[in-house]
């Protein structure tokens, strides 16, 4: 344990002499205080609010996943080249306690950075959201939409695998299975997402029915509410960019009239909306039914059909906890991230230059990043129709995709900002789950390729 605090020690004190390091902790400094003078915002309080919280913990994050970086890629190349690591070689330190001290090491540093960073953002946030600057009805609306933490359900999934497995079995019966989807599991999951999207449409004049479940509320308090977000697009703009429609929530299919009812109301076309609903209409089961009643016309009283993707269409809120535990369950989620990120930068520079190892490190980063985006480049368009060139290009990215996805992490799996900053829940299942694919297992599997990486190199 002596040996290992003794790297520990090295390796901070290596953190802080470091110009780069410097540079970017004074910068945060700076910084951070300063977002409430220097961003423009709706001239709401809870405008104001969410965008000091995106930009003060977005830039905390991003620069200190730049500063880890740098630390880890230089952490033993730097102190191989100036003999440092040789009179620790000379003592009783195992090789593999050299990889673990740095890591522990940049770590500390990381953590120390992200309470006071993390803690000035929250009393930042707090400061602006205070009663005696907003109104009684911005005090209610940043209370119910960013100061809590709002447990989120989608509505219940349709069956739809009959449907999906007859669609493959008739097109490989009649040779017409696409040239990029010929793997059975491939094509069902892309006539699966396209099943959705379809369900998702609703057309001019009609009315499309959902159905939630497990909505967990005091249906007696008076003051409890539960809300329901969305977001539409549509299948042609009108010049406003809006679309229009009348809501209904509760209990509607029983014939009691037992529901809520918003009028219509004309909104933006690819913007999140939300509004609230007495935690009355919610059932004695925890089932709540939504109606939508599309009434939007074209600049010239054409109909227009709105559609509500699968994957951020449509969801209903309801708190389960408060801000402050739900903020700590986000910082906790970004050190998870940070512990990968730092063991990979720390093995990285025991058989890289710096150079190279940062830019590796940073080139990780980016591919387990966009494993989402480049899966949906390869798996979701339907080639017909596109150049030779284009479809090699999809080719490229679906075998990338394949290898990236069996090696690396899916990073934007963990990203839990947009979640904090509208009042989500970031629930600890997330951050035990990040901790055990991101620290454990694949820090873990990059640990042990340190370790033989590191026996059998020269520290000098």
């Amino acid at each position: 344990m002596r040996r290992l605090s003794s790297i520990v020690r090295l390796t901070l004190a290596n953190a802080i002499r470091m110009k780069v390091a410097i540079v970017i902790i004074v910068f945060l400094a700076i910084l951070i205080p300063s977002l409430p003078f220097i961003l423009k915002t709706d001239d709401t309080q809870q405008g104001h609010v969410q965008i000091t919280i995106t930009y003060g913990l977005g830039m905390v994050f991003l620069l200190l996943v730049v500063m880890t970086v740098f630390i880890g890629a230089a952490s033993i190349t730097s102190e191989a080249e100036g003999g440092q690591l040789q009179l620790l070689d000379t003592k009783p330190v195992r090789r593999w306690q050299i990889i673990l001290g740095k890591w522990l090491g940049i770590m500390a540093l990381n953590v120390v950075l992200l309470v006071v960073l993390g803690g000035v953002t929250y009393g930042l946030a707090k400061f602006i959201g205070r009663p005696s600057k907003g109104t009684k009805q911005e005090q209610m609306k940043l209370r119910n939409s960013v100061f809590t933490a709002r447990e989120t359900r989608k509505p219940i999934p349709p069956d739809i695998e009959d449907r999906v497995n007859k669609e493959y079995e008739k097109r490989k019966r009649e040779d017409r299975l696409p040239e990029h989807l010929k793997d059975e599991k491939e094509f069902k999951e892309f006539q699966r997402d396209l099943e959705l999207r379809r369900l998702g449409v609703v057309p001019s004049d009609s009315t499309k029915w959902w159905e939630f479940e497990g909505i967990k509320v005091d249906r007696a308090d008076t003051d409890g509410f539960i809300y329901l977000r969305y977001k539409a697009r549509t299948t042609e703009s009108r010049e406003d960019n809006m679309f229009v429609g009348a809501w209904a929530v509760g209990d509607i299919s029983s014939g009691k009239q037992r529901y809520f009812i918003r009028r219509p109301e004309t909104e933006t076309v690819g913007s999140p909306h939300e509004f609230a609903v007495p935690s009355k209409h919610v059932q004695e089961d925890g089932t709540v039914e939504v109606a939508f009643r599309n009434l939007t016309r074209s600049d010239d009283n054409r109909g227009i059909n709105v559609v509500f993707n699968p994957d951020e269409g449509l969801e209903l809120l309801y708190k389960r906890t408060g801000f402050l535990s739900n903020y700590i369950r986000y910082l906790l989620l970004v050190t998870t991230i940070l512990g990968f990120v730092a063991m990979l930068s720390v093995v990285s520079s025991s058989f890289l230059s710096f150079p190279v190892a940062s830019l590796l490190v940073f080139s990780i980063l980016m591919t387990s990043y966009g494993l989402g985006t480049l899966k949906e480049y390869a798996y979701m368009n339907d080639p017909r129709g596109y150049t030779s060139m284009e479809k090699a290009r999809m080719g490229v990215a679906k075998v990338a995709y394949k290898v990236a996805s069996h090696v690396l992490p899916s990073l934007s799996r963990y990203g839990a900002l947009g979640k904090l900053n509208s009042g989500r829940y970031v629930c600890l299942g997330l951050v035990l789950r990040g901790a055990l694919v991101l620290v454990v297992l694949s820090g873990g599997v990059v640990y042990v390729l340190g370790c033989i990486i590191i026996s059998r190199e020269e520290l000098g």
